[in-house]
């Protein structure tokens, strides 16, 4: 009886866990094409080389990250047939299906 529940927290841990691990450097890419150089720290802070450093917070939403940036900006990076990917929203662009702009995104380690 404890091993089948074990067995069903271990199952249902799963299930909850995160897709992939989010906190690391990443490249990802403006609109123009222009790399963009993103740092998130395991506080839910985030930090990019754009402009003169942007600053911002991310978390899981939904199974997938989302970077929210004080400028308005919001990322979304998921995992798709074995690549990331990141949807771009400009401020006010709250429409999932209408990203600013799609690109790649690379996680570049710790």
């Amino acid at each position: 009886m404890i091993a089948r529940i074990l067995l069903f927290l271990s199952l249902l841990s799963l299930a909850w866990a995160d897709p992939f691990q989010p906190v690391g450097r990443w490249r990802i890419y403006h609109t123009d094409g222009a790399p963009i150089l993103v740092t998130l720290y395991p506080n839910h802070f985030a930090r990019s080389n754009w402009g003169n450093g942007e600053k911002g917070h991310w978390r899981w939403i939904e199974g997938r990250l989302v970077m929210r940036w004080k400028d308005g900006w919001r990322d979304v990076v998921t995992l798709r047939d074995g690549r990331f990917e990141k949807l771009g929203y400009a401020p006010g662009n709250r429409d999932p299906l209408k990203p600013s702009n799609r690109t790649a995104a690379y996680r570049l380690g710790e």
